[in-house]
């Protein structure tokens, strides 16, 4: 069966909704756990408004893409993954996700599907359960083992869930196999959180039997002042050490308009700890089909932009006026003004991705995006 790595991984970063302090608002995170062994990246907040789709750059090469669809509530509704293909020089679709929700927003459902054979084919289904307090108590996990579209096993699980006494937010909760012989432990989870009631740790164990827990992966966050996740250290358990270390680090960018913007995932140093200086990959919100920071240009300009042997191309058939180099977060990196029909400039930024804006002397636009390397 496969697993989705764009989005529900820390290697790029997940549209996962963390619980609500409240019990009867929270949401449930199956989207983070026991079928794809998803991380909590993001919370609702950090999503609105919603991106329409977004694309994952592994080392400035596009590798994945995901289109997102909504409810009139917000809620997420089908998530489409699409793998690049370099000999294509196109996408082409890798896995589908169907979710369904209750009157009170919790989701009940997330049905899977993966592309083969140019169709969709039914690879499992995951259905919640919770009590009259909005809390979540258990779990079915349905599979298609001979993958004929048909469920012909599955898999229950008990959830027992603590909540801190003072402020009401889960602390921890456990995942029960349900069997005739009796409930075995499977996974647990454990959550920290800030003054503000902010998610600051997150950690998976899995049971390894004899009453012992042993690590899995944990997720530290940083937040700005609006209560948005600005930073995310990722850490792996070290079985010769039994200790945490620190493996990777994902930084988000908003724009003025407070949307999330980008994601760059950076490897850290298992020796030092210090995070690598350029990111390994990057994800690009879109909204509308425009990047985040990027506005509408009714007047376009047919001018060719790219990006070759260190240095940054334009021409076009009339006179410029001015080059501007802007980061993916819309934040101006570098301008200049132009002459003539052709511009030629050794590139002033650091590699990474950008979008180049050419004006032309009679006020049509042309923006592009280049990869710098």
């Amino acid at each position: 069966m496969k697993k989705i790595t764009l989005l529900f991984t820390f290697a790029a970063i997940g549209l996962v909704l963390f619980a609500q302090s409240n019990p009867a608002e929270r949401r449930n995170f199956s989207r983070n756990d026991l079928f794809r062994k998803n991380p909590l990246s993001l919370r609702s907040d950090d999503m609105k408004p919603e991106p329409d789709s977004l694309i994952f750059y592994k080392n400035n090469e596009p590798d994945e893409k995901e289109t997102l669809k909504y409810d009139d509530k917000g809620n997420l509704i089908e998530s489409i993954i699409f793998e690049w293909i370099a000999s294509r020089g196109g996408w082409m679709s890798y896995s589908k996700d169907v979710m369904e929700y209750d009157e009170s927003n919790h989701e009940i459902s997330t049905t899977f599907y993966d592309w083969e054979n140019e169709a969709w084919v039914l690879a499992g289904k995951v259905e919640n359960k919770y009590n009259e307090q909005g809390e979540m108590t258990g779990r079915v996990l349905h599979l298609d083992s001979n993958g004929d579209g048909v469920f012909d096993a599955d898999i229950n699980y008990q959830i027992i869930s603590n909540y801190d006494s003072l402020s009401g937010n889960l602390s921890d909760r456990t995942f029960l196999e349900v069997a005739d012989s009796g409930n075995t432990p499977v996974e647990k989870e454990e959550f920290k959180y800030d003054a503000r009631n902010n998610p600051t740790e997150f950690s998976v164990y899995y049971y390894a039997g004899n009453d012992v827990w042993e690590g899995d992966k944990r997720f530290k966050y940083e937040y700005d002042d609006s209560n948005k996740i600005t930073k995310g250290i990722r850490s792996e358990w070290d079985d010769k050490t039994n200790k945490w270390y620190d493996a990777a680090q994902f930084l988000n960018i908003y724009d003025r308009s407070q949307r999330l913007a980008t994601t760059s995932f950076y490897f850290i140093n298992s020796k030092t700890g210090i995070p690598d200086t350029l990111p390994y990959g990057q994800t690009i919100y879109y909204y509308g089909g425009i990047p985040a920071g990027m506005e509408r240009i009714p007047a376009h300009s047919d001018a060719k932009i790219w990006f070759s042997d260190g240095n940054i191309y334009v021409t076009s058939e009339v006179d410029l006026a001015s080059v501007c180099i802007y980061n993916l977060s819309g934040n101006l990196m570098f301008r200049q003004a132009a002459k003539g029909s052709t511009f030629v400039m050794s590139s002033p930024i650091r590699d990474g991705i950008y979008l180049v804006k050419v004006t032309e002397a009679g006020g049509k636009i042309k923006t592009s995006k280049i990869i710098v390397n």
